[in-house]
């Protein structure tokens, strides 16, 4: 065999070495993409699965009457606005985004008027889920200023004490 002949198998060769391992890596990295697709279809599956068994536990703890609401029902009103209200905090997605009943307002406004170091020590404490400072401010503001009796607190008051 000449030189050239020698040079030009060598190179053949090398050529079909390349190409085979290119097409091994190449089926290789296909086999690596099929496992990872069955993979991440049988995730999107289980988690489908898990969120419709969270719905389906909701929907029955929504439609089944607790035993929280019988045993709150025996309570005297004023604790079981308190404990509605604490059951709606811990419903309540965001803490910012509360609403409060109007009756658990005029509470608060109350307390805050009759001790305002009793209101900013429960605040930070955390024993009830007062409305903010803030939100008592514009509710204060909200009401007409008048001279002599103001009639939306008499009946604020009224309603409170019946």
């Amino acid at each position: 065999m000449c030189v050239h002949c020698g040079k030009l198998r060598k190179h053949l060769l090398q050529r079909l070495r390349r190409e085979k391992t290119k097409k091994q890596a190449q089926w290789a990295r296909t086999k690596t993409l099929r496992k990872l697709r069955k993979k991440s279809i049988q995730a999107t599956a289980a988690r489908v699965s898990l969120e419709r068994e969270i719905e389906q536990l909701r929907h029955k703890l929504r439609s089944q009457p607790s035993d929280i609401d019988k045993i709150i029902s025996q309570l005297p009103p004023t604790q079981q606005l308190a404990f509605r209200t604490v059951i709606d905090k811990l419903r309540c997605k965001s803490p910012k985004g509360m609403r409060y009943r109007k009756e658990w307002l005029m509470n608060c406004l109350l307390l805050r008027i009759a001790s305002p170091k009793a209101y900013n020590l429960m605040v930070s404490m955390n024993m009830l889920p007062l409305a903010t400072k803030s939100r008592l401010s514009q509710i204060i503001k909200g009401v007409p200023c008048k001279f002599g009796f103001n009639e939306v607190s008499l009946e604020a008051i009224r309603a409170n004490f019946k």
